[in-house]
């Protein structure tokens, strides 16, 4: 959510749009010591907001429209899903006056997991020889029912008297899982070994060996790859609003749609449970308090398969979620592997296997409008007086004439805030009217107001000192706090604000 999104509101549209407004003060003055200056006087339409933004698009008539997507706020791949754990010692005594035996163990795996082939991407086997004579004895081991490029994998073992060590690299090695010495069709390890050379030995001599396994990384597996929890990849996606920052609480969407869309080339069904946390401009945190949905996994070796979970304020915290109008989205959750245990179908994977989860929202400006706050804040302040003249004042207004083509009533407050960010005074008017709409709710005619705030001489002075104002705006729709206001392309907001003052002495 790296991009702008829009401002929706006609009075975010003035406060979040000054680079369109005339700032430069009418310095008209009058007789008796009266002086007027337009502050502002400005014209916003939103059909530039739909040219000007490619993530905003109106309906064939007029309706807006937030389209976002990110195809990949996580991705896990084939090394997330075929975790094995380091395998203890196995402990195999050789008698050096067989010419060959085989012998075997099982593959220690997480939740229960029964592969029946794996393909190593790194790892060791290490091994380790007791040697109690006093000559050398060269051992061949023979990994059973594995290869690499084709080959069977052969293993040299020198075994000094005493003892002796080495490890070997089994990256790329393809291990056939299915046949052993036991009985099992799943996770066998089989070895052969062959005494290649020694001297003369006692009848029933042996050397003990110690091989283990560690630090394996699989590219590629088939079977069941057990139950167990993952843990999702954690992080944090600014959302940069853009012209909707002035937006602190409130938006209520009529008609949301956000999904989550997963897509994966492995053959696993998981349970993804995740977890997402929106944090207000304000510091305010709320949970989307999604529901765990199931991921049914590709059916087929090379496909992908896609699964689109669309979160409602029925099986969400959707509502609240985006009326905290996040600035910045945590994410993390979790994912199990295997949610109905293991069925008739393999589990697989390759080295390409992967699953990434994306985001997809289609917001359109459907409004339930119930105390839609908006702030912004104006900083270098310039009310036309100089500071040598504010002794002289003895009355102030601020004037406010709108045309209003937005079907919203708003209330003003306003704080006017000192050089050290403190405020020192404050205000309140309703100022706006809603225009007139029809049956549809569409609007049909403009409502124009004029409002004024006065300040007594008793606050002039702070008000004057005063660098820059936050303005707090709260919005609500003309009737029941359930109705839905439509916001269109034609709509749009002009707003004249001038100041009016009053000296104590003859210009």
């Amino acid at each position: 959510m790296k991009k702008n999104i829009i401002l929706l509101l006609y009075t975010v549209l003035f406060f979040g749009c000054m680079k369109d407004m005339n700032l430069n003060p009418d310095n008209t003055f009058y007789y008796k010591g009266d002086w007027s200056a337009s502050v502002v006087n400005g014209r916003i339409d939103l059909k530039s907001l739909v040219l000007n933004n490619e993530m905003i698009t109106a309906d064939p008539d007029g309706l807006l429209r937030f389209v976002f997507r990110q195809d990949s706020v996580f991705t896990q791949n084939v090394y997330d899903y075929t975790k094995i754990p380091d395998q203890a010692p196995f402990l195999v005594k050789v008698t050096l006056d067989s010419p060959e035996f085989e012998t075997g163990t099982n593959l220690g795996t997480f939740g229960g997991a029964k592969f029946k082939s794996i393909k190593i991407a790194s790892g060791t086997l290490h091994w380790q020889a007791t040697n109690p004579t006093f000559q050398p004895v060269d051992l061949r081991l023979e990994i059973k029912n594995a290869e690499i490029d084709g080959e069977p994998l052969i293993i040299d073992l020198a075994c000094q008297p005493g003892q002796s060590q080495n490890s070997v690299s089994l990256e790329g090695l393809n291990f056939d899982l299915t046949q052993g010495v036991g009985n099992l069709t799943y996770n066998n390890l089989s070895f052969k070994f062959t005494v290649s050379s020694k001297a003369e030995v006692k009848k029933g001599e042996e050397i003990d060996l110690s091989l283990t396994l560690n630090n394996l990384t699989i590219n590629g597996a088939t079977g069941y790859f057990g139950q167990y929890n993952l843990e999702l990849p954690s992080g944090k996606l600014p959302t940069d609003f853009g012209v909707l920052s002035n937006i602190a609480e409130g938006l209520y969407l009529a008609n949301p749609s956000f999904k989550l869309i997963t897509k994966s080339n492995i053959g696993l069904p998981v349970t993804f449970t995740p977890a997402i946390t929106g944090i207000s401009k304000n510091g305010r945190v709320v949970s989307l308090n999604a529901e765990p949905f199931v991921f049914e996994g590709s059916s087929t070796m090379g496909n992908t398969y896609s699964y689109a979970y669309e979160l409602s304020p029925e099986t969400s915290n959707l509502d609240n979620f985006l009326a905290n109008v996040p600035r910045q989205i945590l994410y993390n959750g979790g994912v199990l592997l295997n949610p109905e245990g293991e069925t008739a179908n393999d589990n697989f994977i390759d080295q390409d296997g992967y699953i990434v989860m994306g985001v997809e929202a289609e917001l359109p400006l459907e409004l339930k409008t119930k105390n839609l706050v908006l702030e912004q804040t104006f900083s270098d302040l310039d009310l036309g007086i100089d500071d040598d003249e504010i002794d002289y004042v003895e009355a102030f207004t601020l004037g406010f004439n709108v045309e209003n083509g937005f079907p919203l009533d708003a209330d003003f407050y306003t704080y006017f805030i000192d050089e050290n960010g403190a405020v020192v005074d404050s205000a309140y008017i309703a100022m706006f009217d809603a225009a007139t709409t029809d049956i549809s709710g569409n609007v049909i005619a403009a409502a124009s107001s004029v409002r004024y705030l006065e300040f007594t001489k008793g606050n002039i002075k702070n008000l004057l000192k005063s660098k820059s104002i936050k303005a707090r705006i709260v919005l609500n729709t003309s009737g029941d706090g359930d109705q839905i206001v439509r916001i269109l392309d034609s709509y749009y907001f002009q707003i004249l604000i001038g100041t009016r003052f009053k000296l104590n002495y003859q210009l």
